[in-house]
């Protein structure tokens, strides 16, 4: 499992920041009560966050099964759609709280 997290780091690191930054926008929304079009996009996060965490832990499963470099290339795409997806959230999100000010 350790060389899965190595092979995988950078695309780690990269979903683990998008994640944080969409957690501070997530806390200003809270700290400033931008309701209505809150609850729309609290709607996607949870979305894209279940559709991420099944598909990560598919992709991880088929990883340790079948341990070859088309499965692992499938975990490093699937990484990187859930970051592109978050950022895409987050973009969608400092756009509403811009428009809130």
């Amino acid at each position: 499992m350790q060389s899965l997290t190595c092979d995988h780091r950078k695309e780690f690191r990269a979903l683990h920041e998008k994640i944080s930054s969409l957690e501070v926008v997530v806390k200003n929304f809270e700290k400033n009560s931008v309701s209505g079009q809150i609850a729309d996009l609290e709607v996607e996060v949870k979305e894209v966050a279940n559709i991420a965490e099944h598909t990560i832990q598919l992709r991880v499963t088929e990883v340790v099964l079948a341990d070859d470099e088309k499965t692992r290339k499938r975990l490093s795409d699937s990484l990187q759609q859930a970051a592109k997806d978050i950022h895409r959230i987050w973009k969608k999100s400092t756009k509403i709280q811009d428009k809130g000010r």
